[in-house]
């Protein structure tokens, strides 16, 4: 107990709808501050899931432990998954600093 955030009560996740989608595509780092508690784990990527996957959880996770509010949609994911891959060089050819994902291949973030 005690390594990652409660969902419960992180409201900057819920702040701006597609940085809670970025945030279980691309992961997230860095410290945050949960009930006065301070956390600076890595949360992985999960770009690998489907777009109606992502929705599901996240209308899930927002509706159980976040303030509530209208259900994320695969179009909604799709258009942030495509965000994230703009400018975002292949797994290939990775071009540092270009992206925030240019450490990873680009093909995890595509279904």
């Amino acid at each position: 107990a005690g390594l990652y955030p409660p969902l419960r009560g992180a409201n900057d996740l819920w702040v701006d709808r597609s940085r809670a989608i970025q945030a279980l595509l691309a992961g997230r780092s860095g410290p945050t501050v949960v009930d006065g508690r301070l956390f600076d784990h890595v949360m992985p990527t999960h770009g690998y899931l489907a777009n109606e996957t992502i929705a599901a959880t996240l209308t899930f996770l927002l509706t159980e432990w976040g303030p509530g509010g209208a259900a994320y949609t695969p179009e909604e994911v799709a258009r942030v998954r495509l965000a994230l891959l703009e400018g975002h060089a292949s797994s290939y050819y990775p071009l540092p600093d270009q992206s925030p994902l240019a450490d990873m291949g680009a093909v995890q973030y595509v279904t």
